[in-house]
């Protein structure tokens, strides 16, 4: 997680309560009989208009470049020509998050990108020097992978089913969801018809080692021009023996990040409901944030309205400032809200863009503590 851009992480989060409405389906669902496969290629030919505005010249190199990308994920097309669909389900019933992520596709290879997800993992395992290594099972007769979580009592779990993926975060053995998922996508007669609304809501925290890799990764991005410029102005400062305050030489990302570490709790809220058409359908996402003191979550709701309007100032596309435009930020004693709405399909994907763009790339002045 890049906490040096939390605004890009809750803004993301916020985003992504919008993120796959590419079609006219509901994205995620709470009952795996509801499950909806959403074709990514209006949305994908929406992003690909949008990055060619961004960068222009560049835009050839880059799309080379996601091609390339994309292939070695089991992708033998670009989304737009490949027939990929996708679909969620989503269960908080236990108390714990747990989901699925549905994928098929005429040009898609399961077996790669299950491949690619264990390299990933194994890598991760061993940055971290632990052992717990993949497993093999079946489930409903299919070919499974379970790869354990490190610090969080949780598995994730990786099917393939008749050139079908389903990828799961479920709490250990506890494999009802996916087994429900991968029996309706093995078998689309047991599918059932959309919900005309859906709200799931889930509460957490961040345990101490999560904390601990949250700052050890920021510390790490503090490198560079940021650390050099920072470092020389501090030295200035003590030569002439000003009193300065650490707290002044910091950026608005760091004072984020340091009230981010402080956090009791953080719970979401989305909500959709199906309009009169896919134009009119309505989603509301929301993140509270629970901080020690009240004084603690105004400077938090400060410091995050200020990245959003630098994000805002500083937009290449005008996408992400209607996408912005829809983020609301309130504060009631010690809870902060950041919250957005999203009623058209134009809506929808304006997030969708905005939450790629904040993925895939920053703007230089961002990195820079002058700006910052």
């Amino acid at each position: 997680m890049r906490v040096r851009n939390l605004v890009c992480c809750l803004c993301m989060q916020l985003l992504l309560g919008a993120v796959p409405t590419l079609a006219n389906n509901v994205w995620v669902v709470s009952t795996p009989e509801q499950l909806q496969f959403v074709d990514v290629e209006e949305g994908y030919s929406f992003l690909t208009k949008q990055f060619t505005k961004r960068f222009d010249i560049l835009n050839a190199i880059r799309r080379a470049a996601a091609r390339k990308m994309v292939k070695g994920w089991g992708v033998k097309k670009m989304p737009d020509k490949a027939k990929l669909e996708m679909g969620i389900v989503s269960d908080v019933s236990s108390g714990s998050l747990q989901f699925v992520v549905a994928i098929r596709g005429e040009r898609f290879d399961a077996e790669l990108l299950r491949s690619r997800l264990i390299e990933k993992y194994e890598n991760h395992l061993r940055r971290h020097e632990v052992t717990p290594a993949p497993r093999s099972m079946k489930i409903n007769g299919h070919s499974t992978t379970v790869l354990p979580y490190i610090d969080r009592q949780g598995e994730f779990v990786i099917v393939v089913a008749d050139g079908k993926m389903c990828f799961a975060s479920v709490l250990p053995g506890q494999y009802t969801l996916i087994e429900r998922t991968v029996q309706v996508v093995t078998n689309p007669e047991l599918a059932q018809s959309p919900p005309d609304k859906v709200r799931l809501t889930y509460q957490g925290n961040l345990t101490s080692e999560e904390k601990r890799r949250v700052q050890e990764f920021f510390n790490r991005t503090i490198t560079g021009k940021v650390k050099k410029f920072r470092n020389s102005f501090a030295k200035l400062y003590n030569d002439i023996d000003a009193d300065v305050d650490e707290e002044s030489f910091k950026t608005t990302n760091e004072k984020i990040n340091d009230l981010f570490l402080k956090l009791d709790s953080w719970a979401a809220d989305l909500q959709y409901s199906k309009g009169a058409s896919a134009e009119e359908d309505y989603y509301q996402i929301a993140y509270n944030l629970t901080l020690p003191t009240a004084e603690e979550a105004q400077q938090m709701k400060e410091l995050l309205l200020e990245k959003v309007l630098f994000y805002k100032e500083n937009a290449r596309n005008n996408a992400t400032v209607l996408a912005l435009d829809t983020v609301s930020l309130d504060v009631s004693d010690n809870i902060v809200t950041m919250a957005a709405e999203i009623d058209t399909k134009e809506g929808q994907y304006n997030y969708f863009f905005t939450y790629f763009a904040f993925l895939l790339s920053y703007t230089q002045t961002d990195r820079y503590l002058v700006v910052d």
